[in-house]
């Protein structure tokens, strides 16, 4: 019974922590669907940018810093890095709630 749940359980978060990765492959097909990033003109690019949120915002904002070699390639900086930010956003609490409450044997 215990297998069970235990395997449930990590089913769930495992796709939890996909969420981020597809949202970052749909931002990759729009950007490029519309021929690349726009700045904000293309039509797609409000989406784009809402589909790596939370992390987007600290990327764009400076928050972050990022080499210029990165952040010159837009599906680093706008789409991938802010997708393993929100990666390890969601990963890293559940692996910390999970050691706390998980006995040890």
């Amino acid at each position: 019974m215990d297998d069970q749940r235990t395997n449930r359980e990590g089913g769930g978060v495992k796709t939890i922590l996909l969420v981020p990765v597809v949202c970052a492959a749909v931002a990759t097909m729009l950007c490029f669907g519309q021929g690349g990033f726009g700045g904000g003109h293309g039509k797609f690019d409000f989406v784009i940018y809402c589909l790596g949120l939370p992390a987007t915002y600290f990327v764009a904002h400076g928050w972050l810093a990022l080499p210029n070699v990165i952040e010159e390639q837009v599906l680093l900086s706008i789409i991938w890095i802010p997708a393993i930010l929100n990666v390890l956003a969601v990963w890293l609490p559940i692996a910390v709630i999970l050691r706390l409450v998980t006995p040890k044997k």
